[in-house]
C-alpha cells in the first residue's frame, strides 16, 4: 500500500474495514508519517462531529442506542475478542468509560457540610486523569464471563434520560450573537497565530438523569462475587448530571507541500464548557455508596487505586484516559493542566490534548501540533 486515500481512512474511522483490511492499513500506518497525521486529524474532526450528533439525540433514541450497544457487544466472537471489539467500537467504549467515571464521581464523593436540605450539590472544578488499559477491560470482561454472564441487557439496570444538547452553528460574522446566546459568560479567545477561525458551535445545556434499578444491579454484583450491595433506598432515586453547555472553536491553517508530505491542513479545536454539576437526592448515605462503589468486583485494582488516591473527592472529576495514551502534568499561565497524547501506529506521532480548569470552566485544546506548540497556543489564548 503506497498511499491511503481518504475514503479508506474514513472507512477505518467508521469501523467498516474487515480484520484483514484493518491489519494491512495498520501495517502501512506504522511506516507512513503522513498518513498517520491525516488519520489523526480526520479522527479528531470525526469525533467532534459525532459528539454533537450524540448530544443532540432525541430522548426517543436513547433506548435504541442501548440496544445497538448490546448488539455490538454480542458480536465480539466474530473478530478476535476484546482487542478487536475496542478498536471496532471505540466510540461506544469511550462513552461507556466516561459514564463509569462520572458515576464514580457521583458515588464516591463524600457529603459536604452546609448543603441544601433537599439535594446534595457537587460542583466540579478540578480534573484528574484515571488511566485504564486493555488488560483492565479484559479483566472486567473476565469477571462476567467467569460467572457465565455473557449477554447483558443494559436497560434492566436503570433508566437513562438525556435532555438538551442541541447544536447551533455560527459564522465568524455572528460572534456577537454567540456571546448573547451563550448559556454562560466567556471571554472570546484570541485566534492563534497562523490560524484562521473555520467554525464555531454552541452545544446547548445538557442534563443526564440516571435512575438505578437496585435489585438488578445487586444481582449482578452478587454474580460477580461482590459482597457489598447498593442500599435498597437508592432504588428509583434520581441522580442528575447537568452541563451548562459547550462552546467549540475550530481553527485551521494550510501547510505547504514538502518532501514526503502533501499539502494539507492543520486543525486546532478549542472547547470551553461550564463545569458540570452533580445532584444527589436527599436521604442518600453517600459515604456508604462510596464504600460499595470502591468495592465493586468489576473495577480493576489499578482503577480502584487511582480513585481512592484522589484527595479532593468533593470537587474533582476523573477523566478516563485509554490505552496507548501518554499523560503529563503541565502548567498554562500558573494553571495546572493535563497533557494527553494519543499515539498512532506505536510511534510518537498522534494527537495531543490539553485539559485545564479555570473560573468554573473546563478547557480542552486539541491538535496534531507538538506539545510545545500546543502549550504556546494555550498560553496565547
Amino acid at each position: 500500500m503506497a498511499y491511503c486515500h481518504e475514503g479508506l481512512l474514513q472507512s477505518s474511522i467508521d469501523a467498516e474495514l474487515t480484520i484483514a483490511e484493518q491489519r494491512e492499513l495498520d501495517a502501512h500506518l506504522h511506516d507512513c508519517h503522513n498518513c498517520r497525521q491525516r488519520l489523526a486529524e480526520m479522527t479528531a474532526m470525526d469525533s467532534l462531529t459525532k459528539e454533537k450528533m450524540t448530544l443532540a439525540l432525541p430522548e426517543s433514541q436513547v433506548d435504541q442506542a442501548w440496544h445497538s450497544l448490546n448488539q455490538r457487544l454480542a458480536r465480539k466472537q466474530r473478530g478476535g475478542g476484546i482487542l478487536y471489539t475496542i478498536r471496532k467500537h471505540r466510540p461506544a467504549f469511550t462513552v461507556a468509560a466516561t459514564l463509569i467515571f462520572v458515576l464514580a464521581t457521583v458515588l464516591v464523593t463524600p457529603v459536604r457540610d452546609g448543603l441544601a436540605a433537599f439535594l446534595h450539590l457537587f460542583r466540579v472544578n478540578q480534573l484528574e486523569a484515571v488511566t485504564f488499559t486493555v488488560e483492565d477491560l479484559q479483566q472486567i470482561q473476565n469477571q462476567f464471563y467467569g460467572q457465565g454472564t455473557r449477554d447483558i441487557d443494559l436497560r434492566q439496570f436503570g433508566q437513562l434520560k438525556l435532555t438538551g444538547g442541541e447544536a447551533q452553528h455560527f459564522s465568524r460574522e455572528d460572534l456577537s450573537i454567540l456571546a448573547e446566546q451563550s448559556p454562560f459568560p466567556f471571554k472570546m479567545p484570541v485566534t492563534p497565530e497562523k490560524f484562521s477561525l473555520e467554525a464555531v458551535s454552541l452545544i446547548n445545556p445538557t442534563t443526564i438523569e440516571l435512575v438505578p434499578s437496585v435489585g438488578q444491579i445487586n444481582q449482578l454484583i452478587k454474580a460477580a462475587g461482590g459482597s457489598l450491595l447498593l442500599p435498597q433506598e437508592l432504588d428509583g432515586k434520581s441522580f442528575t448530571i447537568s452541563s451548562s453547555g459547550t462552546l467549540q472553536f475550530v481553527y485551521v491553517y494550510p501547510y505547504p507541500q514538502t518532501e514526503g508530505n502533501r499539502q494539507g491542513q492543520q486543525h486546532l479545536s478549542l472547547k470551553i464548557t461550564a463545569a458540570p454539576e452533580i445532584l444527589v437526592p436527599e436521604g442518600i448515605d453517600v459515604n456508604a455508596l462510596r464504600e460499595v462503589v470502591l468495592s465493586l468486583p468489576f473495577i480493576p485494582q489499578s482503577i480502584r487505586r487511582q480513585l481512592v488516591q484522589i484527595e479532593d473527592w468533593q470537587t474533582t472529576l476523573p477523566i478516563p484516559v485509554g490505552p496507548g495514551s501518554l499523560i503529563k502534568e503541565v502548567f498554562i499561565n500558573d494553571h495546572r493542566a493535563l497533557y494527553i497524547y494519543e499515539k498512532w501506529g506505536g510511534e510518537s506521532t498522534g494527537f495531543g490534548h490539553l485539559v485545564w480548569g479555570d473560573d468554573q470552566k473546563i478547557y480542552v485544546l486539541s491538535s496534531g501540533l507538538s506539545e510545545e506548540e500546543l502549550l504556546a497556543v494555550a498560553r496565547s489564548l
